[in-house]
Formats: C-alpha cells, sequence, structure tokens
C-alpha cells in the first residue's frame, strides 16, 4: 500500500504539575482501539507548521494563542486511518498551561465522531499507559516528558485581552490596581472563547459597558507579553472609541467579581497630557504616554486599517 505523506503539527501541552493533555481517539477501521495522542493535526497547503498548530489549537481544544515560540520536537511515523496508510512528518510545540477543559469549537464532524475525549496525565500515568500495552502515538512522549516539564517556564501562558477604552476627547479609561498601576480593562481569554469575545465580556464585568451584537468593537492595535510570577501573559489589545456625538459614557463596577474587588480600587480618565505629566512607573504599558497619541494619530489617518498588531513592551 502507497504511503501518504502527511506534514502535521502537534501541541505538548504541560500543566504546573507536569501533567500533559493527550486525546481519546479511534481510528473508524478499527472503532474498538483507542489511541491516545497529543492534539493536533494536519498542515495545510500554504500553512506554516506553526499556525497550524495555533489554528489546532483554537480547533480542538479552545485554546486562543498565536505566540508557540519554536517546535519542542519533531519526529516522523507511519501510521494507519480509515484504511489508509501515512508517513507523518510532526512538528510538536511545548506550552506550560493551566489544567483547563478543552472546548472543540472548530471540530469537523468527521473529528468530532473519532474524537472521544482528552484527559491530563502524569508521568506515572503515562508509563502505566504505555506499559499496558496501550496505543500512545509516539510513545516516545514517556521520555519527551521529564525533560519538558523541566526545560518549560513554570508559568503557565495565559491569552488575554485588553481595551483602550477612548473617548471623544481622546481620554482613555484606566483602572488602579491595589498596588499601584495604572491598566485598561480586560482579563484572561476562557476557553473556547475569541479574543473579541472575551473583550465585550469583560467591558460588562468591568465597566457595565454593553456593545450591540454588532457593535464595532474596534481593531486589534497590539501585542504585549508580560512574563509575572504567576503567569506569563500573551496579551491582545483593541482600540474601542466612545462617546461619538457627546454622549455620555455610563460606567456601572457592579459586575466586578469578588477577585477584581479586592485587587482593583479606582477608574477614571486619563487626558494625553495627564499621561504625559506622569513621572511614576505605573502605566500599563509603561510608554503608554507616547504609544497612546501615536495610535490615535494612526487611527485618524487611516493607517490603522488592515495593518498588523503592534507588539509593544511591558
Amino acid at each position: 500500500m502507497t504511503l501518504i505523506d502527511r506534514p502535521a503539527a502537534r501541541l505538548l501541552c504541560l500543566d504546573p504539575s507536569g501533567a500533559l493533555l493527550l486525546q481519546r481517539v479511534v481510528d473508524p477501521a478499527e472503532p474498538d482501539v483507542v489511541r491516545w495522542v497529543s492534539p493536533g493535526g494536519g498542515v495545510e497547503p500554504g500553512e506554516s507548521p506553526h499556525d497550524a498548530a495555533c489554528r489546532e489549537a483554537w480547533e480542538e481544544l479552545g485554546f486562543s494563542v498565536d505566540d508557540l515560540a519554536e517546535p519542542a520536537l519533531t519526529s516522523s511515523n507511519e501510521f494507519g486511518f480509515d484504511g489508509r496508510r501515512y508517513l507523518g512528518h510532526n512538528t510538536f510545540f511545548a506550552l506550560r498551561t493551566e489544567r483547563f477543559t478543552p472546548v472543540p469549537v472548530g471540530m469537523s464532524e468527521q473529528e468530532r465522531a473519532f474524537t472521544l475525549g482528552a484527559q491530563w496525565l502524569g508521568l506515572e500515568e503515562l508509563e502505566a499507559l504505555v506499559d499496558s500495552g496501550a496505543a500512545v502515538a509516539p510513545a516516545e512522549m514517556v521520555q519527551w516528558l521529564p525533560e519538558l516539564h523541566e526545560r518549560l517556564p513554570r508559568e503557565p501562558v495565559r491569552p488575554t485581552v485588553r481595551v483602550l477604552v477612548v473617548d471623544a476627547d481622546h481620554r482613555v479609561l484606566l483602572l488602579r490596581s491595589r498596588s499601584g498601576f495604572w491598566f485598561p480593562p480586560g482579563g484572561g481569554i476562557e476557553p473556547g472563547e475569541t479574543a473579541t469575545q472575551a473583550a465585550r465580556r469583560e467591558l460588562v464585568e468591568e465597566l457595565g459597558l454593553h456593545l450591540a451584537d454588532d457593535g464595532e468593537l474596534g481593531p486589534c492595535v497590539w501585542t504585549r507579553r508580560h512574563v509575572l510570577p504567576s503567569f506569563d501573559l500573551r496579551e491582545r489589545w483593541y482600540l474601542l472609541r466612545v462617546g461619538a456625538g457627546g454622549a455620555a459614557v455610563e460606567l456601572d463596577h457592579s459586575g466586578w467579581t469578588p477577585l477584581e474587588r479586592s485587587t482593583l480600587d479606582q477608574v477614571r480618565w486619563w487626558t494625553l497630557d495627564e499621561l504625559a505629566a506622569e513621572q511614576r512607573d505605573i502605566l500599563t504599558p509603561r510608554a503608554l504616554a507616547t504609544l497612546l497619541p501615536a495610535l490615535l494619530e494612526q487611527a485618524r489617518s487611516g493607517a490603522l486599517e488592515g495593518a498588523d498588531p503592534v507588539q509593544v513592551g511591558v
């Protein structure tokens, strides 16, 4: 039987304890044999393995990420599926995440039919699975797991969204943490949630600001990475203009969660002059006083239309 070459991108998601997320799948030609595989799938024509891995993370796990760094491993294996034989060329991307329940938002009906679920497995559980003769592909994951656990940063990757809410007077709305730092509204993107859905939810929760279902959120203008002791934040920043025609913007903090109430203590509008006059290192990002005026000028001139987001510093 002729082997079909199949380039694939796969994800090795490790939680803080070092447990690995694997899927349970079956071959339609052998429905009684359960296989354990890492999430992922074929690389489409014209697609890089990195972009394929990000797409598969969303489709199979509901995990929204666009930066997976360099591949951790590559391997090739021969396998059968649905009566055909394949030679898989696999590129593995590894990342630390919180333990989450996958939400397969983009699986096809065929994929849903042969995917039975997903499970987090610690090293001992994975070793026991391999020793029992279970179909784990590739079985070398038992050797990979301890090294990856040691090599990966301990901070879980947390996809995050932030919204620059700017009114007709070019004032920006910022929240203050009890530690004294000012930053735009936003928060973590939940599994199965798009960045724009998360942004809309956070605007309601933190500001009581409801956008119509077809209301324009605005473009994603910046990306930012900020590694904290507890999380590796991968942020997408959106620009939202409000108060057109002098309309008042009513704010409501009643939707704050207990955590937000314990960590936030103030919300207020900042003018561009106030940002520029602030000498303390309390703004997020630190260069907000220079970044924001330049961004608003780009928006005024139409330069943001079709532009890629810009990476900004901490």
